[in-house]
């Protein structure tokens, strides 16, 4: 779908007074034509508005007069406590550009999702800022609302949004989170200080036998030109027997990136020989192409049959920028079949039996459209039997590990501790998590940075011929790191022999 052409400016509104440093996270809107349960990822449209929010494009939209629309929503809301947490910032700015009047209000959440007014100020031609225009767009002028934001309320939860409400048609031209700041120097393990690691990443990912998702990954990887504009580089270790050069469509990419992308055919390696490559390239192995190596700063993992939300890239390497000391940064999946439903949201290894699992706290499959962010009731229980409501969406979730359909590596942290394990599939990311952690790389799984990925519930490879990789990855990455009585694993394996047997899967078995 050819997307709508930006509007024309007079010239980009900037004020030498800026409290907008960095910008850290645009506001989205929704693709044209996305149906009401994906819209509610970026917008809460109450149903007493005159009709639908109208964008331009990704970040610019009309709102009629009278209408009210939030941003407390996934894609759009501010997740504070994972910023306070993690990086070295102390205060956020909103910057928002419009014509028209409207009020804009912020709002911040507790870590139980109760709602709290922070500040508010009427912005446009009849507000307090009316004669605050600093630039004209299609003949409008065009006012600009800054407002800072502290973040030392945020310690173990907590999201920070804002509400408009429209006195006048008004028009959003742009709008995001932005650091008061410029990125710090960072803390590495060893406790030397170095530099802010400067916005620049090589994104690889590996691709079997699924040449229509390895080029539509590569243009929505183009399709943003600030995304674009970071890439140094692509790397796509091919391993199948259907290549991405045979696709329709792969020509105008390849000429679009042109060195930018390199493709290694090699043998079937798995996920785990894919990702090796990339980072052995990217770093320049004695046996690699070292010519064309990178020195990106960061290295991005991501899945072939993935759809992106590009921004993500540019929040991922963000909080890579600003974090305190280098890590991991890992994006939250959303189920590519029901796009509204976040599938994980963070993941642990269980010490008791040696298995990935959701984190304390996090539910599997919350659906945004039936239970938004602001939702703090109770509504029965799911499919699972865990009860529903959005509370525990507010809390900050610390992990140990991120699942390689998205996670931004820092290039020291591939420097210090190596290649991925050779494991072929499964447990490969949640080795290098657990490895990087101890070698003081923490990983955090960071809200709002997401892709949308077949949900594994939909496709269960825990009883075909993946079964013995899920078990022996598993015995091979608890021996190297379990510590403590190995009885949880052994129960833990023969419950599932005597379940595979009780349902007649003797191949697993």
């Amino acid at each position: 779908m050819a997307s709508q052409p930006e509007q024309k400016r007079t010239h980009t509104p900037t004020t030498s007074s800026s409290l907008a440093v960095e910008r850290l996270q645009r506001i989205l809107l929704p693709k044209l034509g996305e149906p009401r349960d994906v819209r509610s990822l970026y917008l809460v449209e109450p149903e007493t508005n005159a009709g639908r929010v109208q964008a331009h494009s990704r970040t610019s939209a009309t709102i009629p007069a009278g209408d009210e629309v939030s941003f407390e929503t996934y894609f759009n809301a501010f997740p504070a406590s994972y910023w306070r947490r993690w990086t070295n910032l102390d205060n956020v700015v909103l910057r928002l550009e419009l014509s028209g009047t409207a009020r804009v209000d912020i709002y911040r959440s507790k870590i139980d999702g109760a709602r709290i007014a922070v500040t508010g100020e009427v912005v446009g031609d009849l507000g307090a800022a009316a004669e605050g225009a600093e630039a004209k767009v299609d003949g409008k002028d065009v006012h600009v609302c800054e407002i800072p934001v502290p973040l030392t309320q945020f310690e173990d939860g907590g999201w920070i949004w804002f509400d408009l409400t429209c006195e006048t048609d008004v028009v959003i031209h742009s709008a995001g989170w932005y650091s008061d700041i410029e990125a710090p120097s960072q803390t590495y393990p060893d406790g030397t200080e170095h530099p802010a690691p400067e916005g620049r990443v090589t994104i690889g990912i590996p691709t079997f036998n699924r040449p229509t998702d390895a080029v539509a990954a590569l243009e929505a990887l183009s399709s943003d030109p600030e995304v674009d504009a970071i890439i140094d580089a692509v790397l796509m270790p091919d391993q199948g027997t259907k290549h991405p050069a045979d696709e329709p469509g792969f020509d105008a990419v390849a000429e679009h990136f042109g060195d930018r992308l390199r493709i290694f055919p090699q043998g079937n390696l798995g996920g785990s020989g894919g990702y090796s490559r990339i980072m052995y390239e990217a770093l320049g192995g004695p046996d690699s192409d070292s010519k064309r190596a990178t020195d990106s700063p960061f290295i991005l993992y991501m899945d072939d049959d993935i759809a992106i939300e590009p921004d993500s890239i540019l929040r991922a390497v963000a909080v890579g920028r600003f974090a305190k000391s280098p890590m991991l940064v890992g994006g939250q999946m959303l189920n590519l079949q029901e796009r509204s439903h976040l599938h994980s949201m963070g993941e642990v290894i269980g010490r008791h039996d040696f298995m990935w699992t959701s984190a304390p706290h996090v539910h599997y499959d919350h659906d945004f459209y039936a239970h938004p962010l602001r939702d703090r009731g109770e509504h029965g229980t799911n499919a699972t039997g865990e009860v529903v409501d959005s509370k525990d969406l507010h809390r900050r979730i610390d992990v140990e590990f991120n699942g390689w359909w998205m996670c931004l590596i820092p290039r020291v942290a591939a420097e210090t501790i190596g290649q991925p394990l050779p494991l072929f599939i499964k447990w490969d990311d949640a080795e290098y998590g657990l490895r990087a952690g101890k070698a003081g790389f923490p990983t955090a799984t960071w809200p709002g940075v997401a892709i949308w990925h077949m949900a594994w519930s939909d496709k269960d490879d825990a009883i075909d011929w993946q079964a013995y990789f899920h078990l022996r990855n598993r015995l091979i990455v608890a021996a190297l790191q379990h510590e403590g009585n190995a009885a949880g694993i052994v129960r833990s394996m023969r419950k599932a022999t005597f379940k595979h047997l009780l349902c007649l899967e003797y191949s697993t078995v």
